[in-house]
């Protein structure tokens, strides 16, 4: 019996020492398997994490997931990093008022309500205009909009036309249904000759951005017909001008636009580069200068929220236009060469080219060329070039324009 208890109190004594070698091994193989998982991990992580996509996503999932297990613990420390990461806005032209991230998802919830994000146009096509018959119809409807606002006064032609509507390189979007042109939006391009229209009442801005190396063009035009307004019609031609922008190579893109139709043009990513001013010398115009970064649909963005990156994919990426611009634009050209469209759009309703004035005529003649628009005027005698026409030629009137004026003073 003092045997068994003898054993017994033996084998007690060496126990502990049995299991620590036991609980050793356990522990070094526990330790050599979380080595190996953390060493694979890590590899693993350093190829991945190159990729900014998968570091902002798996950042947002952490946050996410430490915010489940302890959400009062972490709290601060999320309030104070994370949503400087993910409501980041685009970068502003000029500094400007700061803006409310939850102000600006509540109007992308509105503007989807009405229907502007969406695939419903209503039967309308979208494209872009370069037939005479196309671009009467959207400069037509341009008039009708905008003299039903009082932003102009009515014209004879019952066409908006101006310098700029007579440049080769407007890019003008319609959207038609049956053959009836029911929204526009055009893009012009900022030239040494005619400048932009804008420049009117923000040139001082203008020229800031010039100064800085911009190529800058200005979204202009825009006119949708009532019915269409709550469609996915003002949307689609805008994709268009970001799609023609963002091919074209421009840096940035300017928008007057009235203060209240500010929510729309904020989400696209437009900011303030103007404060508010009227547009019209004879008419009360109030507007606001807009400027848009295009840089930043040519590059992959990193740290948007939910409607930033919808918007970013929507304008960019997911554009759908982009595939087309090219096309358009050689057809557009094309026909924008042909001396029987020039002359019925602007001299055959109405003398347009009698109303430029001498520059605007130069600029012109460097922008068709010098025989393209001597086929279009032909013999056509506009008042507004006599003084051109007297120096040049002095022997064919008799006395140059400057012995003229003195005459008849």
């Amino acid at each position: 019996m003092v045997s068994v208890f003898a054993v017994g109190a033996r084998e007690l004594a060496f126990l502990p020492s049995r299991i620590a070698r036991k609980t050793s091994r356990l522990s070094w193989l526990l330790s050599a398997a979380i080595s190996g998982i953390v060493e694979l991990t890590a590899d693993i992580g350093i190829v991945v994490f190159r990729f900014p996509v998968v570091r902002s996503r798996c950042l947002q999932l952490f946050c996410r997931i430490v915010q489940a297990v302890s959400p009062k613990a972490v709290e601060p420390a999320v309030a104070d990093s994370t949503p400087k990461l993910a409501h980041t806005p685009p970068k502003r032209l000029q500094h400007g008022p700061p803006i409310d991230r939850s102000l600006v998802d509540r109007k992308l919830w509105l503007l989807t309500r009405s229907g502007l994000f969406g695939d419903d146009t209503k039967g309308a096509l979208i494209e872009r205009a370069y037939t005479v018959e196309d671009l009467h119809k959207a400069y037509k409807l341009v008039h009708d909009v905008y003299l039903g606002t009082g932003f102009i006064e009515k014209e004879i032609s019952g066409m908006r036309m101006r310098i700029f509507e007579m440049t080769p390189d407007i890019a003008t979007f319609v959207a038609k249904v049956d053959g009836r042109v029911v929204g526009v939006l055009s893009v012009l391009e900022d030239t040494p000759e005619l400048g932009l229209p804008s420049d009117s009442a923000f040139k001082e801005e203008l020229d800031g951005l010039r100064a800085a190396g911009n190529r800058l063009c200005e979204i202009t035009n825009q006119a949708v017909a009532p019915e269409y307004r709550k469609s996915a019609v003002p949307t689609e031609l805008m994709r268009c001008a970001v799609a023609h922008l963002t091919v074209a190579g421009f840096d940035r893109a300017i928008a007057s636009v009235s203060p209240s139709h500010g929510s729309f043009y904020d989400l696209a990513g437009f900011r303030e580069v103007g404060s508010k001013r009227t547009y019209s010398q004879k008419l009360h115009d109030p507007v606001i200068a807009l400027g848009m970064d295009i840089g930043q649909f040519r590059v992959f963005p990193i740290g948007l929220n939910e409607t930033e990156r919808f918007m970013h994919h929507f304008l960019g990426p997911g554009n759908h236009f982009r595939s087309h611009i090219k096309r358009w634009a050689k057809e557009a050209r094309r026909h924008f060469l042909d001396p029987e469209l020039l002359a019925q759009l602007f001299i055959t309703e109405r003398n347009f080219l009698a109303e430029c004035t001498p520059d605007q005529l130069a600029g012109l003649k460097r922008r068709w060329g010098h025989a393209l628009l001597a086929e279009v005027t032909g013999d056509l005698f506009m008042p507004s070039t006599e003084s051109l026409v007297k120096n040049a030629l002095p022997t064919l009137f008799g006395e140059t324009a400057d012995q003229d004026a003195s005459r008849a003073a």
